[in-house]
């Protein structure tokens, strides 16, 4: 039996399936919405939000949610509410995502530097069509053992390290550094 933390849908974006995200994301939506057509009453866009979560924690289907199809359902409620006109107007957010570099690495026929970054720039772009506003890159350091495989840590891992983490800072995706420390590589 799976058991989830949350109440709310698993959420679809592109390939990725999101559960237990945080939600500020559909608020930042709904003001965005809102600013559009001029109204700036944050009490308004948190009655909306509230409504939002009451609907997805209580009945929305449990069945992955894609991100466009809550975008259709909150166009559909402002036209409710007597707010047609913010239809195409809602700026698309979506959750954080974090993005595992071994998994698109797994993804090529070969691990050459080049393709891993054609790779993660291609899925990055996919990402902010989709409204994705910050992305974090998992296994970058076990990435870069792959690529460069050696006993020890070199200039040549930090500089690949250093260039992945570019790659998300040149979209504006804000770098989250847990644990990222820059290890000795022991291989057996």
């Amino acid at each position: 039996m799976i058991s989830l933390t949350s109440k709310l849908p698993v959420l679809q974006v592109g390939e990725y399936q999101l559960h237990g995200y945080e939600t500020s994301w559909i608020l930042a939506s709904i003001e965005g919405g809102l600013k559009s057509i001029g109204i700036q009453d944050i009490k308004i866009a948190k009655d909306i939000y509230e409504g939002v979560l009451h609907y997805l924690e209580n009945n929305c289907p449990w069945k992955p949610l894609k991100i466009e199809d809550l975008y259709k359902k909150l166009e559909k409620l402002f036209s409710k509410i007597g707010f047609p006109h913010v239809k195409g107007k809602i700026p698309r957010i979506s959750p954080p995502i974090n993005v595992s570099v071994i998994a698109q690495l797994e993804k090529l026929d070969c691990q050459i530097e080049l393709a891993l970054f054609n790779t993660l720039q291609s899925e990055m772009e996919t990402l902010l069509a989709y409204g994705v506003r910050e992305v974090v890159f998992d296994d970058v350091i076990e990435a870069v053992n792959i690529i460069i495989p050696s006993k020890k840590w070199s200039k040549d891992c930090d500089l690949l390290h250093d260039e992945i983490i570019a790659l998300q800072e040149k979209y504006n995706a804000p770098v989250r550094r847990v644990n990222d420390f820059r290890p000795k590589c022991e291989r057996g």
